[in-house]
This record gives C-alpha cells, sequence and structure tokens, in this order.
C-alpha cells in the first residue's frame, strides 16, 4: 500500500477533516457502552465509590493498591510484573468498564480518529494494536472498517477477554486473533499496513521505532498516541529517520472526561516516506486546540459532547 502524499498535505492541513459522521459517533458510543460497559461518566464522579457499589470493599481495596504501586514502583522486572496484575484485575466485568470508562475522551477519539483515518487513506489492513487490552479498539476497527487485525497485550485476562468478546460478535481469529506474544511473531507476509499504540508500551525512541519499523509494510502507517509529556523530545526527527521513518503530521485527541480535560498526543507517522514539513510537533498540535474552548461552552453543550472527535465531527459534518 502507497500512502498519497495528497491526501496527507490534505489532512495535516486540515485536521478536522479526519472525522467522523454523528450517525458513526453515535453507533461508536453504543458499541464501547454495551459492549464493554465504557461510557462518560457523571461530573465529579467518585470512581472508588463505584468499584465499591459494583464490586465490593475488596476489589475496591485491591484496585486501589495496585493502581498506586503500579504507577510509583521503578524497577523494570517489578513495574512488568505490578502492571501484569493491574491489568489482569481490571479484565473483569463491571469493573472494566468503570476503570476504562475514566480514559472515555480518548478511548472514544481514540477509535473515532483511526477510523477515519484508515477511510481517508484507504488503508486496507491488515493491523496490529499494541497494548490492545479489552480489545475494544481492534474489534471495532475490524467489524467497521472489514479489515483483519491482530492486538497484542501484556495481560492474559484481557487477552482472554478480548478473543471471549470477539467470539461472541462471530469474529473469528483469521480476522482477529489476540495474544501476548512479541509484535515480531506471527508478523504477516509484507508486513502490516496499520501499527497503531494507544497509551500502549512504545515509547518514542529509536530502538521502540526500529522495532515498529521492522513490522511495517512498505508504505504502512504507524500511529502513535500517548501523554503530552512523553512527546517532548527535540530529537523525535532524527530518531525516527534512523529508524527508517519519518512523521507525517502531529494531532491532539481528547476532551472532558467529568473532571478534567484529558489530551494525548497523536503522531502520525509512515515508513520510509519524505518529510512533510519541519513543524515543531508541540507547536503543531497546540493549534488543533483553536476553536474547541468554544464549542465546549456554546449554549447547553453536554460534557458527553465535549471531546475533539465530536468537535470535528459538528465542523465538518454539522450538527446532528
Amino acid at each position: 500500500m502507497a500512502i498519497d502524499q495528497a491526501v496527507v498535505s490534505t489532512l495535516r492541513m486540515n485536521k478536522a477533516q479526519i472525522a467522523l459522521p454523528w450517525a458513526d459517533m453515535e453507533r461508536l458510543e453504543t458499541f464501547l457502552n454495551k459492549s464493554f460497559g465504557i461510557k462518560k461518566l457523571p461530573d465529579n464522579y467518585d470512581l472508588l465509590a463505584a468499584i465499591r457499589d459494583a464490586c465490593g470493599n475488596d476489589v475496591a481495596e485491591k484496585y486501589h493498591v495496585l493502581n498506586e504501586r503500579h504507577l510509583q514502583v521503578s524497577d523494570p522486572c517489578e513495574r512488568s510484573q505490578t502492571k501484569s496484575a493491574f491489568y489482569d484485575l481490571i479484565s473483569t466485568d463491571p469493573l472494566l468498564g468503570l476503570v476504562h470508562s475514566t480514559r472515555w475522551p480518548y478511548i472514544l477519539d481514540g477509535a473515532a480518529y483511526l477510523t477515519a483515518l484508515i477511510r481517508a487513506l484507504g488503508i486496507d489492513g491488515p493491523f496490529i494494536d499494541v497494548g490492545c487490552h479489552a480489545g475494544y479498539h481492534a474489534l471495532w476497527l475490524v467489524m467497521e472498517c472489514g479489515i483483519n487485525g491482530r492486538g497484542v497485550d501484556i495481560s492474559q485476562d484481557a487477552v482472554r477477554y478480548a478473543r471471549k468478546c470477539s467470539a461472541g460478535f462471530g469474529v473469528s481469529p483469521e480476522r482477529l486473533l489476540f495474544d501476548s506474544q512479541t509484535i515480531r511473531e506471527r508478523t504477516p507476509v509484507g508486513g502490516y499496513a496499520l501499527v497503531y499504540s494507544i497509551n500502549g508500551p512504545i515509547t518514542l525512541a529509536q530502538r521502540s521505532f526500529e522495532e515498529v519499523s521492522k513490522v511495517l509494510a512498505d508504505g504502512g502507517l504507524f500511529v502513535w498516541i500517548g501523554k503530552v509529556t512523553d512527546c517532548e523530545r527535540r530529537s523525535l526527527r532524527e530518531e525516527l529517520a534512523e529508524a527508517g521513518m519519518t512523521l507525517l503530521f502531529g494531532d491532539v485527541i481528547g476532551g472532558w472526561d467529568g473532571k478534567a480535560f484529558l489530551a494525548r498526543v497523536v503522531l502520525v507517522i509512515a515508513d520510509a516516506a519524505e518529510t512533510c514539513g519541519n513543524e515543531d510537533v508541540l507547536t503543531e498540535i497546540e493549534s488543533v486546540w483553536t476553536g474547541f474552548s468554544d464549542y465546549c461552552n456554546t449554549g447547553d453543550r453536554v460534557g458527553s459532547e465535549k471531546t475533539l472527535s465530536k468537535y470535528r465531527s459538528w465542523l465538518t459534518y454539522g450538527s446532528p
């Protein structure tokens, strides 16, 4: 698959076009809610209280302890084990839905963004979701875009959950496979047309880029979505170049989670493509917020509409 540079340039100049119609956004919201319990939480929600009510005090306490520990542990081996235990814990209903709902703005936006990008660029698969957890993004893309894929995650319980959910939708392992193997295992002939990671294990470092490059098809696309602070790197373009890749453009997703606005940086990266520009990444993504605050403060805008994906739907397709 060859990336259409004209389309890339158009999207780069007008990122509002990376959007889904309102009807598609509504179907996506319904899918996340009914299938995984992921939804916009009430304003000023109390997550631990909700977990206690739904799962009991013991589960709430275990969640609290593991959540604090996996964020604080510095030893790599211990950190990996703690993270695995944490993600195993949140791979059961209804805890999975409650915890993931705190990330609703960029879970919703991530799915919408990838779907719109796949459609705009004509990506026909296969893809790999690195750090897929319960598999909601991968399952949505397979069913919505008609492409095949794979999800990998360190949590065995999350992988089992994803497999069960996928089977419940009648999606076979031939179309969507979930496992805990490394991304270089089971790589399809020719590589993946799309590699993406949303708050996953891929870091912004040359070594990680090289691993991705090895499984990416010629002309393939790599979409990294993560925290803004992780993107503050002067050497990003140089390290991508060393790995044989280039940054096409930077972007941002996210919105109101009930307590604050959560933002995640999007880096759209290509394999062995020509450089599209030399702008600073943070400067480029900051420009995306223009107009978003006005949209959020217009009239009686409800909290569930205050995400960048819905803002772009409103800009591109008009009011529902």
